[in-house]
């Protein structure tokens, strides 16, 4: 800080505050910022990231996962199953989110599956699908995110048939564990899973299969683990 008389002295003199600079005012009071800088507000910067396209899939299906030789796109009785590439997916009737059976969601996810990975493409156009497919795709909750429509697929009999034949050999490769003398409550399990089954599902039924040996008995086990975890869960 300069002497209070010279300072005087240099706003009296304008070439001698033309020697200084334009910063003459600022020197003289150093806590009160001067020049263009100070006077510019910063912009604020956004690290957010850019929101990350979702992938999905569209496929056609009937409800009742039958013989698709009929199916049609704009059918009102048809089925549009938005699927994720971890075949994770929700199925529309008429722009309305429906359920669908374990077995009939399971087929579903497998063909969707094989059309990811078969898709070459580029992006389909949400405008270019049916108008069943965009109405469903404005039910889908993608959560802000940007969809990618991957592949739009109407199923087939040939569909239909592969993924048959992958049920038919799970169900080979089950009862030959089973043969085998392996876990048969683990295989139980797996079966309730694939197919939709609950662990009273040989209760009151006559099909053959519940009295294959430790066939019951596996699904009282795994009644007794459900009663268990629901005990579990009451006490929190």
């Amino acid at each position: 800080m300069m002497p209070a008389a010279e300072a005087q002295g240099i706003r009296q003199d304008p070439m001698r505050q033309a020697s200084i600079g334009p910063d003459f005012p600022g020197r003289l009071n150093p806590a009160q910022p001067s020049g263009p800088a100070a006077g510019a507000a910063t912009a604020p910067t956004s690290n957010a990231p850019a929101a990350v396209a979702e992938e999905v899939g569209i496929l056609f299906l009937r409800a009742d996962g039958g013989d698709p030789q009929q199916l049609q796109a704009d059918s009102g009785s048809t089925l549009v199953f938005v699927v994720r590439r971890d075949g994770e997916g929700r199925a529309y009737r008429n722009g309305r989110e429906v359920g669908l059976e374990a077995a009939v969601k399971e087929s579903a996810a497998e063909i969707a599956l094989g059309q990811f990975g078969a898709a070459r493409g580029g992006d389909i156009a949400i405008a270019a699908l049916p108008a069943t497919a965009q109405a469903a795709l404005r039910q889908y909750p993608a959560g802000g995110a940007q969809l990618r429509i991957v592949f739009s697929h109407m199923t087939n009999r040939a569909d239909t048939g592969r993924v048959s034949d992958q049920r038919a050999a799970k169900i080979l490769a089950l009862e030959t564990s089973a043969n085998a003398g392996k876990n048969i409550v683990a295989l139980v399990k797996t079966a309730m899973q694939m197919f939709g089954l609950k662990s009273d599902a040989c209760d009151h039924s006559e099909d053959a299969r519940c009295d294959e040996p430790g066939v019951r008995d596996a699904f009282a086990q795994i009644k007794r683990e459900e009663a268990q975890q629901r005990a579990s869960a009451a006490r929190f």
